[in-house]
């Protein structure tokens, strides 16, 4: 009996041994529990796969992006342009480019108020608007420091540098300024009549453009205009009796009302893009300039909405005289958006123009009474 269970322990013993034997033996190749990682050429191909993948979708996300961000630009400039339509429906002509507080003789004195401040009622800025003060000055620190620097993003263009990555412009006004109150929509009052000669080869039908009647833009200019240009056209300028300057501008009256549209308002831009002020661009290159110690040497006025300067005349032609949009954003016709821009029309529309436009369809669309009619614009 004893030699039996002796002998069963041994066996248990053995038993035992032989089980643990088996669950600490490597697993056979091939068998159910093999493992083995990625070889170096099969994780190259993945990291292939996956470069490819991305080029792929890249693009298109990138396109994706910049869709939305036209989108959410014509969205903007169309409230832009509404705001002034309803302006003009409720008190029958359109807002002055700029005004005075007390009434200047020609040339003296710089504007009080810009355009924009008159249409913020119009686009559900109340608030802004009651808290400005049409006796003072736009940039007054006493009367107007909250009201001009409220930021408004209607008038931003999303793919234009964010307000927040420009340089505020140097001087004591805008130095402590953080909530950049900029707009990238603005007038753009006319065509230069030193612009107007160089299209049409010393105002003959010769150039890359005929001469036209009446350069004006949609808006009126002001008789107090300081920006005279005495080479302009005789069509467009008249002696002055009174200098200076020796000439004077035709129908500069100030006033602006739908009947002088006399092109169409739908063949008429009301407002254009001269993005990324007060920072200079050129071909979507940067091309601000600093002194030794860093002082900034040359930023674009009117870059703040509530500025009188915010408005411009078209001075540049650029792509050999083909064109007059993109060429720089000092004070001309900017935009950040490939291949052109988005404007907006008299009569409540919005278009994207291409910069490789004709450059005689260009004019005619900144004619408002040029005797012409621009045709095949989507």
């Amino acid at each position: 009996m004893a030699k039996r269970r002796s002998a069963h322990r041994a066996f248990s013993y053995v038993g035992a041994a032989s089980r643990a034997a088996r669950r600490n033996r490597p697993p056979r190749l091939g068998g159910p529990t093999a493992r083995h990682g990625f070889t170096l050429v099969e994780l190259l191909v993945v990291i292939a796969i996956i470069g490819i993948l991305v080029a792929l979708l890249l693009p298109a996300i990138q396109a994706a992006r910049e869709a939305a961000r036209r989108s959410q630009c014509t969205n903007h400039l169309k409230q832009f342009t509404l705001a002034a339509l309803n302006y003009e429906n409720t008190k029958k002509e359109f807002p002055r480019l700029y005004t005075w507080i007390k009434p200047q003789p020609q040339r003296e004195g710089a504007p009080d108020h810009g355009f924009h401040i008159y249409i913020l009622p119009y686009m559900e800025y109340q608030s802004v608007y009651d808290q400005y003060d049409f006796n003072s000055s736009w940039s007054s620190f006493k009367n107007n420091l909250n009201a001009s620097a409220a930021y408004i993003p209607e008038f931003i263009c999303p793919t234009a540098p964010p307000p927040a990555d420009r340089d505020v412009e140097p001087g004591n006004r805008d130095k402590n300024l953080t909530t950049r109150p900029y707009s990238d929509y603005a007038v753009n009052g006319r065509i230069a009549p030193s612009a107007t000669k160089v299209l049409t080869n010393n105002c003959s039908d010769t150039g890359v453009t005929k001469n036209r009647p009446d350069w004006q833009n949609f808006f009126t200019g002001v008789p107090e205009y300081e920006d005279y240009d005495p080479n302009g056209c005789p069509s467009e300028i008249v002696p002055n009796p009174s200098p200076p300057p020796s000439v004077i501008i035709k129908k500069q009256t100030g006033h602006t009302t739908f009947a002088q549209c006399t092109d169409g308002a739908s063949h008429t831009i009301m407002f254009s893009p001269d993005a990324g002020r007060p920072m200079k661009f050129e071909d979507g290159e940067n091309r601000n300039v600093y002194s030794s110690s860093g002082v900034w040497l040359n930023p674009v006025s009117g870059a703040r909405w509530a500025s009188p300067d915010s408005e411009f005349w078209t001075h540049n032609i650029c792509a050999g005289t083909r064109s007059m949009i993109n060429c720089n954003n000092d004070n001309e016709v900017y935009s950040f958006h490939v291949g052109g821009g988005y404007f907006s029309f008299a009569d409540g529309s919005v278009h994207f123009l291409a910069d490789s436009l004709d450059i005689d369809v260009q004019v005619s669309l900144n004619t408002r009474a040029g005797e012409d009619q621009a045709t095949g614009v989507d």
